[in-house]
């Protein structure tokens, strides 16, 4: 049975780098016409959700109405992002790790809780569902799946992931396979990127 992910749409906070005290709030931005088809199209190229899920925060929820206007997206908190809040307004890529992590007190265990009570959750989704989240936690679930023995770290998941995923990536995940922690599920995660997409029908890129 798989599952769709897809990263929220581009915030002014992912062009500026900086973290932000109530990242929840943070909208989208605002794009250029026929942008907001073509990612529809993009995303109908490997299913036509059957349900649509997206975290509690407004730029989820402000991609699935743009997306999708005239379909009703339910919020399920296990798509919420990580909290990096008290980061404070420098650009992470200006910090170092031990700045970031005296600042946000996130554990290696925290983050591998979050995920496996992810999967469970995405299991009981219906099939070919589309779940609106964001980067931090599709970071993290591809690592949980393809390199369960190294260190992760929010920190690391910011600045140097095991797979970059940009913004309205797609992820498709079966989770049909017998998930558990180390299972090597290379053949079983794929993820689609919206840019090249984009390019190939509009002729440009877009800075996520």
């Amino acid at each position: 049975m798989k599952i769709y992910l897809l990263r929220h749409a581009q915030t002014g906070p992912n062009v500026s780098g900086e973290m932000v005290k109530d990242y929840s709030k943070c909208g989208i931005l605002p794009q250029e016409p026929g942008y907001w088809a073509c990612c529809r199209n993009f995303i109908n190229q490997y299913v036509t959700p059957n349900a649509i899920f997206c975290s509690d925060t407004l730029r989820a929820k402000q991609t699935a109405e743009m997306i999708y206007p005239d379909r009703h997206a339910c919020t399920e908190n296990q798509l919420d992002d990580f909290d990096c809040s008290k980061a404070g307004p420098k650009k992470f890529w200006e910090m170092t790790r031990e700045e970031f992590d005296e600042k946000v007190h996130i554990e290696e265990s925290e983050i591998w809780s979050t995920i496996t009570l992810l999967i469970d959750n995405l299991a009981k989704l219906p099939e070919n569902s589309l779940c609106i989240t964001h980067g931090l936690l599709m970071k993290a679930l591809y690592q949980y799946a393809e390199y369960p023995m190294d260190e992760i770290s929010i920190y690391n998941l910011l600045t140097k992931p095991k797979k970059q995923i940009y913004n309205l990536d797609l992820m498709e995940f079966d989770v049909s396979t017998g998930l558990s922690y180390g299972a090597n599920l290379d053949s079983h995660i794929k993820i689609y990127s919206f840019q090249d997409y984009y390019t190939n029908n509009f002729g440009s890129t877009y800075y996520n």
